[in-house]
C-alpha cells in the first residue's frame, strides 16, 4: 500500500481516499498497492500546479514497480511533457524507455536554450 502523500498535490494519494487537488480524481500514480519511491525534483512545472508545486525540490514520490521515465513524463506533465529537455536518473541521463527502481533520483530539467 502507498504510504507517500501525491508528492505533486501536497495531499495524500488516493489510497487514503483523498482525491488530488489538481485534477479532483484520484492520482494514477499514487494508485498502486506495491509501489515504489524514488525522490523526484523537477524544473518543469506540473499543469496546474504554478502556485504551489516546489520546484527544483527533492520530493518522495510513488510509482508502479517497472514504470518507465516516458510513462512517469506522460503522468505527470501531460501536455507539458514537451518541455521537459533532459531527464537525469542517479546522475545519468536517462532514456524515455528506462525503468525506474526503488530508490532511484529523478531530476527532470527544462529544455535549455542559448547561443
Amino acid at each position: 500500500m502507498c504510504r507517500l502523500p501525491c508528492a505533486v498535490y501536497r495531499v495524500p494519494c488516493a489510497v487514503y481516499h483523498v482525491p488530488c487537488a489538481l485534477y479532483l480524481e484520484p492520482c494514477a500514480l499514487c494508485l498502486v498497492d506495491d509501489s515504489i519511491t524514488i525522490t523526484l525534483r523537477s524544473y518543469v512545472l506540473p499543469p496546474g500546479s504554478e502556485d504551489d508545486f516546489p520546484l527544483g525540490q527533492p520530493l518522495p514520490f510513488g510509482v508502479s514497480p517497472g514504470t518507465r521515465v516516458g510513462k512517469l513524463l506522460e503522468e505527470l506533465f501531460g501536455e507539458r511533457a514537451n518541455q521537459v529537455g533532459m531527464v537525469v536518473i542517479n546522475g545519468k541521463v536517462a532514456k524515455a524507455e528506462m525503468p525506474l527502481t526503488d530508490g532511484d533520483r529523478v531530476d527532470v530539467f527544462e529544455i535549455l536554450g542559448g547561443g
